[in-house]
C-alpha cells in the first residue's frame, strides 16, 4: 500500500498467484486507487485535489509459462 501523507489518497496493489503447474502460473491482480478526484474549472485545467485520485482502477491477468 501506498499512502500520500499530504492529502490522505491511498493506492493498494491485490496481487494472487496461482501454481497451474510446474511450469505455469496465473497471476491475478489490480491497481486500487482511493482519493479525491480532479475537478473541472470549465475551460481551465483540472485542480488537482490529491495524488492518487487521478489514476484509475485497473484490474489485470498474466499467465506465465516457462519451458
Amino acid at each position: 500500500a501506498s499512502v500520500s501523507l499530504s492529502d490522505g489518497s491511498l493506492q493498494l496493489q491485490p496481487l494472487v498467484i496461482v501454481s497451474l503447474s510446474n511450469e505455469m502460473d496465473l497471476l491475478i491482480g489490480a491497481t486500487l486507487n482511493f482519493g479525491q478526484q480532479p475537478e473541472s474549472q470549465g475551460s481551465k485545467t483540472a485542480e488537482i485535489k490529491s495524488e492518487f485520485g487521478t489514476f484509475p482502477t485497473m484490474f489485470f491477468a498474466e499467465w506465465k509459462y516457462y519451458f
